[in-house]
């Protein structure tokens, strides 16, 4: 993608999430439908780390609690489109396990604790069966990955920073915080789009 088609981006959305475990965030910031950029978010210090980019639209489902993993939906840029969740390790869009979705025949995905990785869709069967086939799961993850109905999904769209207790949320273009108790906010980040630039994830990103 050239620098000039860049700057014609518009911005999509911001999408994040907090693990519970450890000072841990992942966030994803996608334009046009063609490019996203994830970012690794230090929640004791509101340091953000810029990392790999994908060339379609991105946004992050969940981060496990101890913050070494995150599941994320995309869908790709280039024809014949395609969509799909895949596990990865922040800020890095490596798959280390890929699961198609069959036009959104599996809708997200939500860990449970450490140990166990839920992916939810309308019809748990048929689409487990289908997909079988294609999922690509790298040998040695280190927790299990169900396939359930999607009516077990718990809906809603706060994020709650729980190790320091405050409320996070994206609004326009700008990260913000607000401690619990507090009527006071904070903006630690308001995003811009930037240049595709290749990035290579490092070797502790290419495997569980």
């Amino acid at each position: 993608m050239s620098k000039a088609k860049d700057q014609t981006l518009q911005f999509d959305g911001i999408t994040l999430a907090v693990a519970s475990q450890t000072p841990v965030g992942v966030i994803c910031a996608s334009y046009s439908g063609q490019l996203s950029r994830l970012y690794h978010w230090d929640t004791s210090s509101d340091t953000i780390t810029p990392g790999q980019f994908l060339k379609g639209r991105s946004e992050i489902y969940d981060i496990s609690p101890d913050g070494k993993y995150f599941a994320y939906y995309a869908e790709s840029f280039h024809k014949p489109a395609k969509s799909y969740i895949a596990i990865a390790m922040p800020p890095y869009f490596t798959a280390l396990a890929f699961f198609p979705t069959f036009h959104l025949g599996c809708r997200s995905a939500k860990f449970e604790g450490n140990d166990c990785l839920n992916l939810f869709t309308m019809e748990p069967g048929w689409w487990g069966e289908r997909c079988s086939k294609e999922n690509i799961v790298q040998p040695g993850c280190p927790f299990k990955i169900n396939c359930v109905s999607m009516t077990m999904r718990s809906l809603g769209t706060d994020h709650v920073d729980l190790l320091n207790d405050r409320r996070v949320w994206i609004e326009d273009k700008t990260l913000m915080a607000q401690k619990n108790g507090f009527d006071k906010t904070t903006e630690i980040k308001t995003f811009f789009r930037e240049p595709f630039v290749p990035i290579e994830p490092p070797d502790w990103a290419k495997e569980w």
